[in-house]
C-alpha cells in the first residue's frame, strides 16, 4: 500500500464511510514527525528511490540519521558539508514507497531560524561567505572534532555513523573568522552567525544586477593563476584551498576584467577599487 493510500486521525474523527480521510503530503509529514514510534534505521535501507534522491538533489549534504515510522514514512536528517550552511541540519521526508514528500517552507519566509525542508529554497539561497579554516565544532558528546578544510566535514559524518543513537548536532566553537565580501570577519556566537546567513537569505531575494564576464582570472596567495571560464571552475579555486589549509589569504582578481548588468549592458572593470564601488552602487540600488 502507498503512502498516499494509508489512512491516519489524530482524533479517530471519521467519514461518513466510516473510513479516516486519506492525507496530503503536508499531513503524511506532521504524522511521521508526531509518530511516537519511529525506529533509528541505517541509511542503506531506505528505498531506493529514496537514496537517489538524496544523491542527485542533496549532494552537498550526508545523512546523518535515518528514522522508520511504520504505516506512514522515513524522517532522514541530513547535515551541509560545505558553503555559508556548513553544519545547517535540515530533515526531508518520504512515504513508504520512497517518493520525495513535498510541502512548503513557510519560516523562511518568516525570517525565522528554520531547518531547511526543501532543497529548492536551499539551492536558491547565495553563499555570500566562505569559512576560514582550521576551525572546531562540538559533537554531541562533548567531543571535538577540528576541521583542517570542508572536506573534512567526513569525519562528523564518520561520527553520527559510529553514535547512531546520539541525538543532536555539532555545534561550532566561537570565535570563528569568515570571508565576507572579501574581506575577514569575526563571527564570536551563534546569533552573529544567524544574522549573517539571514544576510544570505535576503541577498538572494535580490537579483543581482551583474555578473562577471567569463573568463577571467584569479591570482592565488601564491603567485599562481586559475583562469576561470565557467562557474564550475570555482571548484578549482575551492580544491585550492583546503588543499593549502593554512593560508589565510584569499585569492585576487586580474584585471580588467568585464562585467554584464541584467540590462545587457557591458562595462569594463580596471581595478579592485573600481569593482567595489560598482557592488556598492548596485546595493544602494536595491534598498
Amino acid at each position: 500500500m502507498s503512502a498516499t493510500g494509508l489512512f491516519y486521525s489524530c482524533d479517530d474523527e471519521v467519514s461518513e464511510n466510516g473510513m479516516t480521510p486519506s492525507l496530503d503530503d503536508s499531513g503524511l509529514i506532521e504524522a511521521i514527525i508526531s509518530s511516537t514510534n519511529k525506529q533509528l534505521i541505517s541509511a542503506e535501507v531506505l528505498p531506493s528511490s529514496a537514496i537517489t534522491a538524496i544523491d542527485e538533489n542533496y549532494s552537498e549534504d550526508f545523512i546523518s540519521t535515518a528514522q522508520f515510522a511504520p504505516e506512514l514514512g522515513y524522517e532522514v536528517d541530513l547535515q551541509r558539508t560545505q558553503g555559508a550552511w556548513l553544519g545547517e541540519r535540515s530533515q526531508l521526508y518520504f512515504d513508504t514507497n520512497g517518493r520525495e514528500l513535498q510541502t512548503e517552507d513557510e519560516a523562511v519566509e518568516r525570517g525565522e531560524r528554520p531547518m531547511r525542508k526543501r532543497r529548492h529554497r536551499r539551492s536558491s539561497m547565495r553563499d555570500c561567505f566562505e569559512f576560514v579554516f582550521p576551525l572546531s565544532v562540538n559533537m554531541p558528546d562533548e567531543s571535538t572534532i577540528t576541521l583542517e578544510s570542508g572536506s573534512d566535514w567526513q569525519e562528523v559524518r564518520i561520527w553520527h555513523q559510529e553514535n547512531p543513537d546520539v541525538d543532536g548536532r555539532p555545534a561550532f566553537v566561537y570565535p570563528i573568522e569568515v570571508v565576507f565580501e572579501g574581506e575577514n570577519l569575526v563571527i564570536n556566537n551563534e546569533d552573529e552567525m544567524h544574522s549573517l546567513r539571514l544576510t544570505c537569505r535576503e541577498d538572494s531575494r535580490k537579483p543581482r544586477c551583474f555578473e562577471p564576464v567569463f573568463p577571467f582570472t584569479l591570482t592565488m596567495p601564491d603567485g599562481s593563476t586559475i583562469t576561470l571560464e565557467s562557474e564550475e571552475d570555482k571548484a578549482e579555486v575551492r580544491a585550492w584551498h583546503e588543499a593549502n589549509p593554512d593560508v589565510k589569504e584569499r585569492a585576487t582578481m586580474v584585471f580588467p576584467i568585464e562585467i554584464l548588468y541584467t540590462n545587457g549592458e557591458t562595462v569594463t572593470i580596471n581595478s579592485a577599487e573600481e569593482l567595489r564601488e560598482v557592488k556598492v552602487a548596485c546595493r544602494d540600488s536595491q534598498e
